[in-house]
């Protein structure tokens, strides 16, 4: 999934679904399919233009998962959506990682929400484990340059609070 979408599409968003699946298919239920991808989503009421931002990811991940993917790749998947559009996104996630895998940067969601995460440096594999194992300080500070702090909220997730670049 891209960061960003194009916004003037000539299709609607069923039928860049649709188009999707039967690209990537034999085409066989394709209607089927991306009608109930949409309806997982709850974007199945979306107009057929001027998406907004937002409503524009959200067709981005609908056409992603219509394929079924044993991966997913995505960047920046929550940029332009609202609190209960992420959290379904975020769910949405979960799944298709159970089943197979995920792939994004957002490191502050992956250690909110991954079971395991591997962070990559210098196209070599920095770190392995669990989110508590591996989103640490001296991690951020060596991979990402930063100054931070990782902390739990109330739920028990990692929370990553950036202070500044590391001196």
């Amino acid at each position: 999934m891209p960061q960003t979408l194009p916004s003037g599409a000539a299709l609607s968003v069923l039928e860049t679904v649709i188009a999707t699946r039967s690209a990537s298919s034999e085409g066989t239920g394709a209607d089927r399919a991306a009608i109930a991808v949409l309806d997982r989503l709850g974007i199945g009421d979306l107009a057929l233009d001027r998406l907004s931002g937002g409503q524009r990811q959200m067709a981005g991940l609908a056409r992603a998962l219509v394929r079924d993917p044993a991966l997913l790749l995505l960047d920046e998947p929550t940029s332009a959506l609202d609190m209960d559009r992420q959290v379904r996104l975020v769910t949405e996630v979960r799944r298709v990682a159970a089943e197979g895998g995920v792939v994004l940067h957002d490191l502050a969601l992956a250690a909110q929400w991954a079971d395991r995460i591997a962070v990559l440096h210098r196209g070599r594999l920095h770190s392995f484990g669990t989110p508590a194992e591996v989103v640490t300080p001296k991690m951020l500070a060596d991979v990402h340059g930063v100054e931070a702090r990782v902390e739990r909220c109330s739920h028990g997730r990692l929370m990553v609070l950036i202070d500044g670049e590391s001196a």
